[in-house]
C-alpha cells in the first residue's frame, strides 16, 4: 500500500494505492455507496461493512472537495480525495 499526496496552487489530492486484485469495472461506480461490497469480498468472507468510502465521500464533499477512484483488475486500485489547499490546511506541519 502506498499513501501519497500532491499539491498544486489551490488543491491538495490525498490518495491510497494498492497492488491487490483491483475493483471490477462494473462495481467501481458503486464503491461510494453505503454498504457497498464487491461480490468477491462477500464470497471470501473479507471483513467490513461497506461504510468507509461512503463516509469519506460525505465528509470530503461537505468540505467542498471531490473523490475519485481508478482500478485495473489484477493490478490494484487507487482511491483519492481532493481538498482545497487553504492556509489552514497547508499550515499543518508534515508528519514523518
Amino acid at each position: 500500500i502506498r499513501v501519497w499526496a500532491e499539491q498544486d496552487e489551490s488543491w491538495v489530492r490525498l490518495g491510497v494505492t494498492d497492488t491487490g486484485r483491483g475493483i471490477p469495472p462494473e462495481f467501481l461506480p458503486a464503491i461510494w455507496n453505503r454498504f457497498a461490497r464487491a461480490p468477491e469480498a462477500r464470497e471470501d468472507g473479507t471483513a467490513g461493512s461497506g461504510l468507509g468510502l461512503a463516509i469519506v465521500k460525505a465528509l470530503t464533499e461537505a468540505m467542498g472537495g471531490a473523490v475519485g477512484a481508478e482500478s485495473e483488475p489484477g493490478n490494484g486500485a487507487t482511491v483519492w480525495v481532493r481538498l482545497r489547499a487553504d492556509e489552514a490546511f497547508t499550515a499543518v506541519p508534515p508528519h514523518e
